[in-house]
């Protein structure tokens, strides 16, 4: 779990420290995310894992606006304190001698319990009638139980929500996946769905797409919102009937990352795989946009993500991404599409 994960890396980079600034918190968040670095989402994905872990007694947040950044929204504070090594949070009542219906009586096994507000008031849903309530989107459950729409988020990587202990579904709720904003190619287009990154580049190949009809649907992933809205693509390759998703982004760590973490969230249902055709064109850009780039500070460092590409494009890429440039996928804009043979039904 991401809230868990980002504590031990806290701990690991503090060494022995009580006290951690917040260039700190975001490495380590950079370790444990690394999806998420540079993406819009980044900065409210890690100011609710800090609420999470404070509400948990993981660490604590600092008191007063001038003990926080905000030079952008949400705030974030300048510093967190961890709890000294093997101190332990305390309970007002031990929830070992509490009769917890048979859904919560992993609860008694547990040396500590955070969150006992919010598993009385499970409890208490449960006991009356809970079990034989209608579903409901999870944000309209956790405003009943909880007085607070998105405390069921934040729970949902505590240690109630563990593998083999709570489930949504325990609450008679379920998840909202975002949709997905797409748009369909001319009647008669190859049952293929194209994932595009970036906004204009969707633009792009999407009014390219309505002359050309090489794609059933061009869909826009919004960076890393993808990794919430793929979930909406198991009903759109039902209703399109879709043989092929293909997958296109920028050729830098995040890109990939975005494209890798997505296409393992969506086995074995869907293969999300490379739009070979779409980075051979991006990768035949590199000498003339990278002769106007200056390599960073420091190279990065890739990981499994870049596994996803296939053999014969991996060395091209590493060598690039290890100088520490990138390829945006802007490159392949109108301009390139215009030029474009006529596409074939497979790559």
């Amino acid at each position: 779990m991401t809230a868990a994960r980002l504590a031990d890396a806290l701990r690991r980079r503090a060494a022995g420290r009580a006290r951690v600034d917040l260039a700190t918190v975001w490495a380590a968040f950079g370790e444990v995310a690394p999806a998420y670095l540079g993406a819009a989402e980044a900065r409210p994905h890690l100011g609710e894992l800090l609420a999470l872990l404070e509400e948990e007694a993981v660490l604590r947040l600092p008191r007063g606006k001038r003990h926080y950044d905000g030079s952008a929204a949400p705030r974030l504070p300048l510093w967190v304190r961890l709890p000294p090594p093997g101190a332990a949070s305390v309970t007002r009542l031990d929830h070992r001698t509490v009769a917890w219906p048979p859904e919560l009586a992993f609860l008694v096994a547990l040396p500590q319990l955070v969150n006992l507000d919010a598993a009385l008031a499970i409890k208490a849903f449960l006991a009356a009638g809970g079990r034989e309530r209608t579903m409901v989107p999870a944000r309209e459950r956790s405003v009943e139980l909880f007085g607070d729409e998105k405390r069921l988020d934040r729970l949902r990587s505590s240690q109630l929500f563990a593998a083999g202990r709570l489930t949504l579904a325990t609450l008679r709720c379920f998840d909202v996946v975002p949709p997905l904003t797409w748009e369909p190619g001319p009647p008669g287009s190859p049952r293929r769905f194209l994932v595009i990154e970036n906004l204009h580049t969707y633009d792009s190949f999407r009014r390219w797409n309505a002359e050309r009809a090489a794609y059933a649907a061009i869909a826009y992933g919004q960076g890393n919102q993808l990794l919430r809205t793929a979930g909406d693509l198991p009903r759109l390759i039902a209703e399109l009937r879709i043989d092929r998703v293909e997958y296109f982004g920028d050729l830098d760590r995040r890109g990939l990352a975005i494209a890798a973490h997505t296409a393992a969230l969506l086995r074995p249902a869907i293969d999300l795989v490379p739009a070979v055709r779409w980075y051979e064109h991006l990768l035949a850009c590199a000498d003339r946009h990278l002769a106007r780039q200056s390599p960073r500070s420091m190279p990065v460092a890739l990981g499994d993500e870049i596994d996803w590409l296939p053999a014969d494009l991996r060395a091209r890429v590493i060598a690039i991404l290890a100088d520490g440039l990138r390829l945006p996928q802007e490159l392949v804009g109108w301009e390139t599409l215009a030029g474009e043979a006529p596409f074939p039904l497979r790559d």
